[in-house]
């Protein structure tokens, strides 16, 4: 039998995790038939809710090794993070569980049911905006029901645990639910299984509008063509792996690309998630590796960073350059260097932007 939840904890943190331990058998054999499963959730939770009130807390499966996680969470209220990560850090040492403060990204979530209707993340479209480095998401649902709260409360958890409750709490902004039949005919959105990668792109720096880094020779001493950042993040399948594109829209109207007809295309493999996208480790060396490669480029001639791919473990990053035997020299140079070991590169005279314009009307259309 469970110990009573409703004695008052002193020191509750403390108060809390002598509870739990008492009783830490019924909760790892929930699933068994032995227990009641839902009593002993409604006396968790609320144990948990004394600790602090917005605080909440989710069981997982007992994996391989037999341990059970516990996740401590804050609902995605931001002033409630570190009460939920100092309940976790204050939790004994316990051989069947581990204590996860905050829900983390990439748990293995089956598509929430909600009435009639499915929130499978693979089939769920969503719009982006930017405000002031935050994301504006708009997801869009076969139907919507403003009276039905339950609704945005299962988004706003499959948010969590796509993106984790961090990141899905100081990223996005602000969230917006429609139906799907007011997305326009000619909208490219991303499905809400992207939405990792969206974050980690915004986290990075790459994503959204921006002037060129501060510590990179700019593009104004050189030439009076100075083009400032907006990258769109646009996505497609191959293989049924996805594949992303970013392309910085600004070069749409770009009048001067006959001054720099060189198309310089670098391959650069990384390790993969199971869907042959990088881990956000991976993803910051990737895109520190084009920022050194175009701050290399500008000094020895101009050029500009256009778009890359990123697809099934290879990053393929596309610039244009005016001076082809400086930009070659430097390549030439850079795949020597050991910090380089798997880097691969070609150039072609492309005059018009023929490999680019095609992507760059694509984007700017959606």
């Amino acid at each position: 039998m469970l110990s009573s939840p409703f004695n008052e904890p002193n020191p509750p943190q403390t108060d809390f995790w002598k509870w739990f331990k008492q009783n830490e058998a019924a909760f790892l054999n929930l699933g068994k038939g032995q227990v009641d499963a839902s009593g002993a959730l409604f006396h968790l939770v609320n144990r948990v809710e004394q600790v602090h009130p917005d605080l909440t807390c989710e069981l997982g499966p007992v994996n391989e090794t037999g341990k059970r996680e516990l996740v401590i969470s804050a609902d995605g209220i931001r002033d409630a993070f570190v009460d939920a990560v100092q309940l976790a850090e204050a939790a004994p040492k316990m051989e069947n569980w581990r204590i996860i403060a905050l829900r983390p990204r990439g748990r293995q979530l089956e598509a929430l049911k909600l009435g009639n209707y499915l929130l499978d993340p693979e089939k769920i479209p969503f719009t982006y905006e930017l405000k002031r480095n935050d994301l504006v998401i708009t997801v869009y649902l076969d139907a919507v029901d403003r009276e039905l709260p339950f609704q945005r409360l299962a988004v706003l958890v499959l948010l969590d645990c796509l993106a984790g409750e961090y990141d899905a709490a100081t990223k996005i902004g602000e969230l917006k639910i429609e139906e799907k039949a007011l997305l326009l005919p000619d909208a490219t959105p991303l499905n809400l299984d992207m939405l990792p990668f969206l974050i980690d792109e915004l986290k990075s720096g790459r994503l959204g509008k921006a002037v060129p880094i501060k510590s990179m020779p700019t593009q104004t001493e050189q030439d009076p063509y100075q083009v400032d950042e907006q990258f769109v993040l646009l996505k497609t399948e191959i293989d049924q792996l996805p594949r992303i594109d970013m392309v910085n829209l600004n070069f749409y109207h770009f009048s001067k690309k006959s001054e720099f007809p060189w198309l310089l295309c670098l391959d650069l493999p990384y390790p993969t998630r199971s869907d042959g996208l990088p881990e956000i480790d991976a993803l910051n060396k990737l895109n520190a590796f084009e920022m050194e490669v175009l701050k290399r480029l500008r000094e020895v001639c101009q050029g500009y960073f256009v778009f890359h791919t990123t697809w099934n473990g290879q990053r393929r990053s596309y610039f244009h350059v005016n001076h082809l035997p400086k930009a070659r020299a430097l390549l030439f140079q850079m795949e020597r260097e050991p910090q380089f070991p798997a880097l691969s590169y070609r150039f072609a005279y492309e005059k018009d932007w023929e490999t680019v314009r095609a992507l760059l009307y694509h984007a700017k259309k959606g």
